[in-house]
């Protein structure tokens, strides 16, 4: 019974493991934008009724400086999608955005929706003409920084506190039943209690605040 029990807290963490890397791993590839030498963090198509906001992260766009403004272009459903940028002297971030799509003016406004320091560099572009089908496909594309999107600022710091909390606990039920003692008597009882306490506690303070300061560094946190 002792080793099936070993077995099972064995997988639960290695799939904990798996799940969290995964999970990170999203979180380090989709701030890749998030660069003080990058004039946008992300651009977002505008809403309607039937598709939600579509977001598209700054990486794929190729911007250039262009008569002290940041000229950026990407591909968007085959066409291209051009953003002038003119920075505000006092702090180097954009002031105004204009913008062409498929060489047809379209609107751009500063977006006063971010996710942590995201708000800096983001952008809302408007009436870009794309039906539902194409809006779909676009977020699909770029289904992580949608999902993360999504998941918002709050809900990360909740998911971040329930994986440390659930971690913590497999790790001190794997201890209390990986130091079962051959001789149960009140000293052994005490060890196992002080040594599931301290590695519940230990786990749990170190995976919380290494995902804290993941989400601080990335700027998906403020």
């Amino acid at each position: 019974m002792r080793q099936w029990k070993l077995f099972l807290f064995r997988s639960l963490i290695g799939l904990w493991i798996v799940l969290f890397s995964s999970f990170l791993s999203l979180i380090i590839f989709e701030t890749r934008s998030i660069n003080v030498n990058r004039p946008i963090v992300e651009v977002s198509l505008e809403a309607t009724d039937s598709v939600n906001e579509v977001a598209i992260p700054g990486r794929i766009f190729t911007c250039k400086e262009v008569d002290s403004q940041d000229q950026c272009q990407a591909a968007i459903q085959g066409r291209p999608l051009v953003l002038t940028l003119t920075p505000e002297e006092s702090n180097g971030f954009a002031s105004s955005c204009k913008a062409t799509y498929d060489g047809q003016r379209v609107g751009c406004h500063n977006n006063d929706f971010g996710l942590g320091a995201m708000i800096q560099r983001a952008f809302q572009i408007r009436d870009i003409g794309l039906d539902t089908q194409q809006l779909k496909a676009v977020r699909r594309r770029y289904w992580g920084l949608n999902t993360l999107l999504d998941i918002g600022e709050v809900r990360l710091m909740e998911i971040g506190t329930g994986l440390a909390i659930s971690f913590s606990t497999l790790v001190a039920g794997f201890v209390w039943v990986r130091t079962k003692p051959l001789n149960p008597a009140k000293e052994a009882y005490m060890l196992r209690i002080v040594s599931l306490v301290a590695s519940g506690l230990g786990i749990g303070f170190v995976s919380y605040w290494s995902f804290l300061l993941l989400l601080l560094s990335t700027g998906f946190a403020d």
